[in-house]
């Protein structure tokens, strides 16, 4: 069982379901209304320990309601807490409308999150050896993942980056990287490539992207994903095809499940298959995964468990 330590946000998710977003100044009743634990690194961190790892989450929580929730849910979900820290900024918040479809729009704002730092990294330092992974998003400050990425990769420790939601990144980052993950989105701001024709553009795109990281995936939502390993070999896993019933948190299914089976022994190109289904499953409502290596992800018929990769060229 491999192990991983997340470092970034936790969030509570105050979440309206409507048949469509409001027009500027306009009053619209919703359907729906529920209070769910988020964030990326909190989300990523959950999926980890579903997928059968150790998973640890360094996080800043307030010493609020919205806190104490937080932690009961990672203590369900078995993430460790004892990386978890109080702070007087409040619990992080994320102001989420659902229309239907699972399509979302969401306002994020940071509370405790800012305040995420290198102090709070050394006190997961011990985790940090050949065989674990650190996984790291962008809703932290940036100096924070910085300083996660350099102590981790001194330690032998695999590095994973969601670069979402995209920004430039710096080269102390960069220079410490081992996989790279982002959505079609995050990649065309990136790279400049938008991918129109999964073959052509998705290959351009993750050339361009590897002069940043030397193995990359970008996620394609429903026509699955791409990928590229250290050696140049890429692939594409089509998407699956189910009924969609939520969109929101579906690309930290994604992340989660990829850094998951990296460290559990897969190389990039089978990750990607489990991760791709994994996220597929949340999607359709499933959220229970595979646990041991090899075997599928539940919410996807036995015959389409896991999409037989196309290679690209």
């Amino acid at each position: 069982m491999g192990e991983i330590i997340t470092v970034g946000s936790a969030n509570i998710d105050l979440i309206a379901y409507a048949d469509r977003r409001p027009r500027n100044g306009e009053t619209l009743p919703g359907n729906q209304f529920r209070i769910s634990p988020g964030g990326k690194g909190l989300n990523q961190a959950v999926q980890v320990a579903r997928c059968g790892c150790q998973s640890y989450l360094v996080a800043r929580v307030g010493d609020d309601a919205f806190g104490a929730t937080i932690r009961e849910y990672l203590m369900h979900s078995r993430v460790q807490l004892e990386l978890l820290v109080n702070d007087a900024a409040g619990t992080g918040i994320g102001h989420v409308l659902v229309e239907p479809g699972g399509q979302y729009a969401a306002v994020i704002i940071a509370r405790a999150n800012s305040n995420l730092c290198p102090d709070d990294v050394d006190r997961a330092a011990s985790h940090f050896r050949r065989g674990s992974g650190l996984l790291l998003q962008l809703e932290v400050p940036i100096e924070t993942d910085v300083y996660a990425a350099a102590v981790a990769r001194k330690s032998g420790a695999m590095v994973f980056l969601n670069a979402a939601p995209a920004r430039k990144l710096p080269d102390e980052l960069l220079k410490n990287l081992d996989v790279l993950v982002v959505n079609e989105i995050e990649a065309e701001m990136m790279s400049g490539v938008k991918i129109l024709n999964v073959e052509t553009d998705g290959m351009k795109a993750l050339k361009t992207l590897q002069e940043m990281c030397a193995n990359v995936v970008v996620s394609l939502g429903e026509r699955g994903c791409v990928a590229m390993n250290a050696q140049g070999e890429a692939c594409h896993v089509p998407g699956h095809s189910v009924a969609v019933r939520n969109t929101l948190g579906a690309g930290d299914a994604f992340v989660g499940a990829l850094s998951a089976r990296s460290v559990s022994g897969d190389d990039l190109l089978e990750a990607v298959q489990y991760a791709n289904a994994t996220a597929a499953a949340w999607v359709s409502g499933e959220t229970t995964v595979a646990t041991s290596r090899g075997s599928r992800s539940a919410g996807i018929n036995d015959s389409r468990a896991v999409s037989k990769p196309l290679r690209l060229r």
